[in-house]
């Protein structure tokens, strides 16, 4: 069976989407009705400002996903049809600072009882330049299935050789990975963390590390990012693609 254009969605162009208007009715559930889509940002936020989305209608759950957007770029980006039901796609910053910006996927839905929550964490975007001290660049991609998603990842890191005396900086070749993991997911609870595979290079390794820890903070469940940003950053999801592990979110 051929996926539907809603279900094959490359994060490479998901930003061309907030362009046009988001959907406006989901499926929250097989075999209920369609719920309406509210979005935007939180006017009682001041600092930092924050993104809400929710679903409106009769029968439409209480729950509220909530997340930071310093610049104010979080944006509903559309839906993916999974499990039986359509799960939303939403935008928002990451770590910021000199020289490095970096966007998160957020991935949220109704779980099998009916909780909308979020269901997973991706890096939609991350780049970092420093100059002499070199550039990253992580992008991604996502497809999705009825049974779950697959995530794609291409990282591009260049780092500098070590500095010999009298000679000029160099930098050494670019450290290039490419890699895809399924996530498979029936409707209940977040979205699965599989292990690493014995090929992965250490970007792969970094990812599916980070991808367990948020995983286990979305085990119950979450609609409110913003009151587990201390675990966020614990998780390691602050730094995922950028230049050098140390880099905090700003």
């Amino acid at each position: 069976m051929t996926p539907s254009r809603r279900a094959v969605l490359p994060l490479l162009a998901l930003p061309l989407l907030a362009q046009g208007k988001p959907p406006l009715r989901v499926r929250p559930r097989p075999g209920t009705a369609a719920l309406g889509v509210r979005a935007g940002p939180d006017p009682a936020a001041i600092a930092p400002s924050a993104f809400e989305v929710r679903l409106i209608g009769r029968g439409a759950p209480s729950d509220v996903v909530r997340m930071e957007s310093w610049y104010g770029r979080g944006r509903l980006l559309g839906t993916v049809s999974v499990a039986g039901r359509d799960l939303l796609l939403i935008a928002t910053e990451g770590t910021r600072g000199t020289g490095v910006y970096q966007e998160w996927l957020v991935i949220a839905g109704c779980d099998d009882a009916g909780v909308l929550r979020v269901l997973g964490i991706e890096v939609l975007s991350c780049r970092e330049v420093q100059g002499l001290s070199g550039e990253a660049r992580l992008t991604g991609g996502v497809v999705a299935r009825d049974v779950g998603l697959r995530v794609t990842y291409q990282s591009n890191r260049i780092l500098p050789l070590p500095r010999r005396e009298g000679r000029p900086p160099r930098m050494a070749a670019p450290a290039r990975e490419r890699w895809s993991t399924f996530l498979p997911w029936s409707g209940a609870g977040a979205l699965p963390a599989p292990a690493s595979v014995t090929t992965a290079g250490p970007m792969q390794r970094q990812a599916d590390a980070t991808r367990a820890r948020v995983a286990a903070l979305l085990a119950s469940p979450v609609s409110d990012l913003i009151a587990i940003r201390p675990g966020l950053q614990e998780a390691g999801l602050y730094e995922l693609g950028a230049l050098y592990p140390a880099t905090e979110p700003g």
